[in-house]
């Protein structure tokens, strides 16, 4: 269902409208346009959100790896092996 409603625009909006909308009635224009305005805002502002939470995010991760060591993983390796792992078969 449609809603008549009123909207006061420039005389140079206006001459715009009807030289980009062509064939198409204004209010179909006007409505379309309005459409992508308003998805590109909730777009912006979904990103917006999104670009804080992972922000938080990775502020967390530094955090917590800032007190790691990053080459305790390195001093392990090879634990779980023993010299008779590397000794060549006999043969």
């Amino acid at each position: 269902m449609k809603v008549k409603t009123s909207v006061t625009l420039s005389p140079e909006l206006l001459a715009a409208i009807n030289r980009v909308a062509g064939n198409a009635s204004r209010s179909a224009f006007i409505e379309m346009a309005v459409r992508r305005c308003i998805a590109e805002v909730e777009s912006d502002e979904r990103n917006r959100r999104d670009g804080e939470i992972l922000a938080r995010l990775a502020l967390e991760v530094n955090a917590d790896s800032a007190n790691d060591d990053p080459f305790a993983d390195i001093a392990t390796l090879g634990d779980e092996f023993s010299e008779d792992d590397f000794v060549a078969p006999e043969g």
